[in-house]
């Protein structure tokens, strides 16, 4: 074999046994770095009511559960600037109004639940097939590029505003 033969193979053999190992922890899809990074700009261009914090100077709180596929991508971004706020990144399994967005997994997307955290004042995103018709932003994949769906009425509800410019890039907007 050829030495850029043998190099192919080692670097396949490392990413086998990385992703393998990563499987077992967490089931993150290819694309989780990027998808994270588009759910931490939802925060930096939507709005909630001062009355949702405690002072001028409280976080931006966006709750994942610890076993989301997300989790780890999205506690890269903890800390980093949502307007004159910090994010502040929560894994909990709890989901209430202490959370102001909250990454909703397939099992927690029902009607009720995504009803309930938005009349608690929670923005809520979610990945799973018609996530809007109950939630605020869908993620959804078209080919090969991640786009998202928003529910304006839903976050509305939330009693969240998004931005013009959020809504321009979204692929359905209701």
């Amino acid at each position: 074999m050829d030495r850029r033969r043998l190099l192919k193979i080692a670097i396949a053999a490392s990413f086998l046994a990385e992703g393998t190992a990563h499987a077992q922890q967490t089931s993150a899809p290819p694309d989780a770095g990027a998808r994270a990074a588009i759910i931490y700009n939802f925060t930096r261009f939507s709005s909630w009511d001062a009355s949702r914090f405690a002072t001028p100077s409280s976080p931006v709180v966006l709750c994942i559960q610890p076993r989301h596929a997300l989790a780890a991508h999205l506690a890269a971004f903890d800390g980093r600037l949502v307007g004159d706020r910090s994010l502040r990144v929560r894994q909990t399994a709890d989901f209430d109004r202490s959370c102001h967005a909250a990454v909703v997994g397939q099992t927690d997307a029902n009607s009720a639940r995504l009803d309930s955290l938005a009349r608690e004042g929670v923005l809520t995103i979610g990945d799973s097939e018609g996530f809007i018709a109950n939630g605020a932003i869908g993620i959804i994949t078209v080919g090969r590029q991640i786009r998202f769906e928003i529910n304006n009425r839903n976050a509305r509800s939330a009693g969240v505003v998004l931005s013009s410019s959020l809504l321009r890039l979204a692929v359905v907007v209701r």
